[in-house]
């Protein structure tokens, strides 16, 4: 076996180890909303996005506030092509099987990590050390646990990425072409996904070879082409047209003031820096004056705002001085990852790659990680731990460049890989273990629920798993606006998935029955109000994880005892 099969193999070996016990994961977060179009696109392939599927409480008021009926071709911001892959996944199994999702995704994860190993072999001298950092990062392990589009995004971003330089380097066609179809596959995954275009175009620009570079867009656009077709064929109109202006009103005055640009710098660098601590660490440890005032300067500047308290960021009042330290920390750690990747490196004297080739190699990966830090603090509608996963290739690219000219020695490189590496699968682990308690909890709530209430009328207010296993039980979805429940129905709110409150005279109909306090065995909380754990979403806590005994859950049921007032008409189809 050769070195690279061994590489390969070990590669395949840990991303195997850290999803195949989680296969059967219960649905969680926003994978909900993909199932629901998924279930469309088995009724009729050709239309995805037809109807209301996959609309949360918040998105019908913002219909309402437009006077539009609801519409998932408007207020999907996603194109479908994870929900088409779950729809053959379901299709083979028979139903929507957990499983068989899970083991669907898998192969996007060994995708990921066979291109950025080949990206590692062509712009470091260590190119199994670097994969291995990507791969046991436990943003990376539990996005190749999830069923959202992260993993197949940077799946095919990196593929894409991989192949087109081959092609450019070996002066090779049918590598840059193919490179174009996969990209163009990223962006139908998610919009986002387009920064991967220029990046394409920028490399061949650095190696002198643009016009061989632009042989990829024939492919992104073979692919957008279908998509497009299909808009104008079954909708006549673009969907991200139609979705832009949605996506704008769902997260109006919440996310692109300097509030939310605040609130998403703090909670992004937060996460970059809680989960790969180690290696800050190590920044930190080496002993460059630069790295510590840079923590020093990024600590004191994350605890001003627990200490100010600007307006518009919620519940700051709430953290311990112990919590804002530690976001504080984290927050440095993660701006001293940004910044030593960011900082100028000198080429190496000797060996592969030349030194003028490392230099455009270098200005090439900083473009990279420039791109996609601005993309997730501009562009993305909040902080999220999954929303670093495209940062991380080439910040770990460039971390090891620089380790290896400010640590020439093979002996320490092997030692701070070690560790950072080590870092990463043990945290890594008992985040995924965390998180797939976390998720079961609402399938064990619903069950729960429907057996103690067995000839009830169950509505439920709330999203993510937990709206999913409802469903399985019969329950029905609670909007704000919805008047319907009668005397005698019963209503479940959980407070961490309850993202919206029922109606005024819902509340005033309704008297508390039960509250109830989901436990847990793992003392680590990923979502948590009261532990300020906020890794999907900033909203419930600046850091991305922390060690508590909070409640998983807690939850309210209701049972209505007066009838419902007369409902008016509506000349929207319901959905």
């Amino acid at each position: 076996m050769t070195e690279a099969m061994r590489a390969r193999a070990v590669v395949f070996l840990v991303i195997l180890a850290t999803t195949l016990p989680f296969a059967g994961k219960a649905f969680h977060i926003d994978e909900v909303y993909y199932v629901e179009v998924a279930r469309n696109i088995l009724k009729d392939p050709r239309r995805p996005l037809a109807g209301a599927v996959g609309l949360e409480d918040i998105d019908y008021r913002v219909f309402e506030a437009a006077g539009r009926c609801p519409d998932a071709f408007a207020g999907m911001e996603h194109p479908p092509l994870v929900p088409y892959v779950m729809a053959l996944a379901a299709w083979a199994a028979g139903r929507f099987s957990e499983v068989w999702l899970h083991l669907a995704f898998v192969p996007f994860a060994l995708a990921a990590g066979l291109a950025i190993l080949s990206l590692a072999r062509r712009f470091t001298r260590y190119p199994l050390a670097t994969t291995l950092l990507l791969v046991t990062s436990p943003i990376f392990m539990l996005s190749a646990q999830s069923l959202m589009t992260d993993m197949p995004t940077l799946a095919f971003s990196l593929a894409a990425l991989s192949l087109l330089i081959n092609g450019v380097d070996r002066d090779r066609r049918w590598p840059v072409v193919l490179a174009g179809v996969l990209a163009g596959f990223a962006v139908v995954t998610r919009y986002a996904a387009v920064m991967v275009v220029p990046l394409l175009l920028l490399y061949g620009f650095s190696q002198h070879r643009l016009r061989k570079a632009f042989l990829s867009l024939c492919g992104v656009v073979a692919v957008f082409s279908v998509w497009v077709a299909q808009n104008f064929a079954y909708h006549g109109r673009l969907h991200i047209l139609a979705s832009i202006p949605h996506y704008r009103l769902f997260y109006a005055g919440q996310s692109f003031d300097w509030v939310g640009l605040l609130k998403k710098t703090l909670g992004d660098l937060a996460a970059l820096g809680g989960t790969s601590f180690a290696a800050a660490g190590l920044l930190l440890l080496s002993g460059a004056r630069r790295r510590w005032i840079a923590f020093g300067a990024a600590s004191i500047a994350a605890v001003s705002v627990f200490w100010i308290r600007p307006h518009g960021i919620e519940r700051l009042d709430t953290y311990t001085a112990t919590e804002a330290a530690a976001v504080a920390a984290c927050f440095g750690l993660g701006v001293i990852l940004l910044m030593e990747g960011l900082w100028p490196t000198r080429a190496l004297a000797d060996g592969p790659p030349q030194p003028q080739r490392r230099l455009t190699d270098q200005a090439f990966l900083t473009i990279w990680l420039l791109m996609a830090v601005g993309g997730a603090i501009l562009f993305l509608p909040f902080a999220t731990a999954r929303y670093m996963l495209p940062i991380l290739p080439p910040l770990f690219l460039l971390l090891v460049r620089r380790a290896e000219t400010r640590w020439p020695s093979a002996r320490v490189l092997r030692v701070a890989g070690v560790l950072a590496v080590g870092q990463g699968l043990l945290l890594g682990t008992l985040l995924s273990l965390a998180d797939s308690e976390y998720a079961d909890c609402y399938r064990q709530l619903a069950t729960s629920v429907r057996a103690n209430y067995p000839n009830r009328t169950i509505w439920f207010v709330g999203e993510w798993g937990f709206r999913q296993y409802m469903w399985a039980v019969g329950g029905r979805y609670l909007r704000s606006s919805d008047d319907t429940p009668r005397p005698g129905d019963i209503i479940v709110r959980p407070s961490i998935a309850g993202m919206h409150e029922m109606s005024a005279s819902v509340r005033q109909r309704a008297e508390p029955l039960a509250e109830i306090d989901l436990s847990g065995r793992w003392p680590m909380r990923v979502m948590s109000f009261e532990a300020k754990a906020g890794y999907y979403s900033q909203h419930w806590g600046f850091l991305p994880f922390a060690f508590s005994r909070a409640p998983l859950e807690h939850v309210q049921l209701f049972e209505v005892r007066a009838p419902a007032p007369v409902a008016e008409p509506t000349t929207c189809a319901s959905s």
